[in-house]
C-alpha cells in the first residue's frame, strides 16, 4: 500500500493530520502486504488472460458498447430536467409561432377591410356635391331672404328651373302673379309663349335653366289693382348675390337674356335693347351672352309688331342653341 500523502510524526504515521498506527507495526503491515499482493497479481494476470481469450471479439464490442451507453445516475438525473426543459420550450415555441401565425392572418384580413374603408371614406370626402343638390341648398338659403322690401309681398321666392347642368341659361327680369303663386318661373302667358318658342327649336326646358335678376314678384298697387313691373335697379342690386351665386353653379357656356333688366346686370350697364339685341357680347358670367325680347314684351305687340318680335325671339334662341354648339367644340379643342 503505497504511502503518498503521508508524513510521518513523532512515534507513528500522520495520515491526514490523524495518527493512526506505530511505526512499528507499519514495517510488519508493510512487509505481509508485499507478499500477498505480489501472489494476487500474478493469479490475476493469468486469469485476465485466460478469460480474455474465451471472450469473443463482438462480445467484447457488445459489451462496451452496453457499458458506454448506459448512462448514470448522475447523468439520468441531468439528462431529465434538459429534457423536460426542451420541452417546455418546444410547447412555448410552438405556442408563439401559432399566435404569430394568426395575427399575421388577423391582419391580412382585416387590412384589405380597412384599405376599402379608407378609399371609400376618401372618395367620399373626395366627391363634390352635384349642380342639382348644390342649386336645391341654394334655393332653401334663398326661401327666407330678405334683402328688400321684394320679400313683404311675396308668396314664394322664385328661383329657377330646369337642367343644372344645361350648358345654356336664360335670365328674366322677375316673377309675375302666376310665378309668385307656384314658386317657378315663366308659367304664365309668357312662359307660355317661351316654352313654344324654345319647342320650334327642338329645345324644352329639360335642355337649359332658366330664372331671374329677380327673385321675388315686384308689383305695383294702384286704384284697388296688382299689376307687375319691372324691378327697380335697387332691388336687382339686392338680389343680384342670389344671381351670382346660380351662375357660379350652372357655370353656363351661353347666356340668354330676356328683357333689358337682365342684359343689364350680364352684359352691361346701359344695354340698348333696339340697338344691341341679337349681338353676342363677352360676359363675366359666361363666354357668350346675347340680349332678346322678352315675352311679356312680345304679348303686348300686336300684329306684324307682334310676329316680328316672335320671329326675333326664336331666331335669337336658334343662334344661341348654335353658339353652345361651337362653344362645345371649343371646349373639346382647348384639350389637345
Amino acid at each position: 500500500m503505497a504511502a503518498t500523502g503521508q508524513k510521518k510524526a513523532k512515534n507513528g504515521i500522520v495520515v491526514d493530520d490523524e495518527i493512526v498506527v506505530d511505526e512499528g507495526e507499519v514495517e510488519a503491515v508493510q512487509a505481509m502486504a508485499g507478499a500477498i499482493v505480489g501472489q494476487i497479481d500474478s493469479a490475476t494476470v493469468e486469469s485476465a488472460v485466460s478469460t480474455e481469450q474465451a471472450i469473443p471479439e463482438a462480445g467484447k464490442s457488445k459489451a462496451t458498447r452496453v457499458r458506454r451507453s448506459a448512462p448514470d445516475e448522475h447523468q439520468m438525473r441531468d439528462a431529465e430536467p434538459k429534457s423536460a426543459l426542451e420541452d417546455k420550450n418546444s410547447a412555448v415555441t410552438e405556442d408563439s409561432e401559432a399566435a404569430i401565425a394568426a395575427e399575421r392572418a388577423a391582419v391580412q384580413t382585416e387590412a384589405p377591410a380597412a384599405k376599402v374603408n379608407q378609399d371609400a371614406e376618401q372618395q367620399a370626402g373626395d366627391t363634390e356635391p352635384s349642380k342639382t343638390q348644390r342649386i336645391i341648398t341654394l334655393a332653401a338659403a334663398a326661401s327666407s331672404c330678405v334683402r328688400c322690401d321684394l320679400a313683404q309681398g311675396r308668396t314664394h321666392v322664385v328661383f329657377g328651373d330646369g337642367n343644372p347642368e344645361a350648358p345654356l341659361m336664360i335670365i328674366g327680369e322677375g316673377p309675375g302673379q302666376n310665378e309668385d303663386a307656384t314658386g317657378r318661373p315663366f308659367v304664365g302667358r309668357a312662359g307660355v309663349l317661351l316654352d313654344a318658342c324654345l319647342k320650334e327649336n327642338g329645345i324644352s326646358r329639360k335642355h337649359i335653366y332658366i330664372t331671374n335678376v329677380v327673385r321675388c314678384r315686384p308689383k305695383l298697387v294702384a286704384a284697388g289693382r296688382v299689376t307687375n313691373r319691372p324691378p327697380t335697379p335697387e332691388e336687382v342690386k339686392a338680389c343680384s348675390y342670389w344671381l351670382e351665386e346660380t351662375i357660379a353653379v350652372i357655370d353656363p357656356l351661353v347666356i340668354l337674356c330676356l328683357g333689358a333688366p337682365s342684359s343689364n346686370a350680364i352684359i352691361h350697364k346701359g344695354f340698348k335693347m333696339t340697338q344691341e339685341r341679337g349681338q353676342w357680347f363677352e360676359s363675366r358670367f359666361a363666354r357668350y351672352a346675347m340680349a332678346s325680347w322678352h315675352p311679356a314684351y312680345i304679348l303686348r305687340l300686336q300684329g306684324e309688331a307682334y310676329d316680328a318680335a316672335r320671329a326675333s325671339l326664336v331666331s335669337d334662341i336658334a343662334a344661341a342653341r348654335q353658339k353652345v354648339i361651337e362653344a362645345k367644340k371649343e371646349v373639346k379643342l382647348s384639350l389637345f
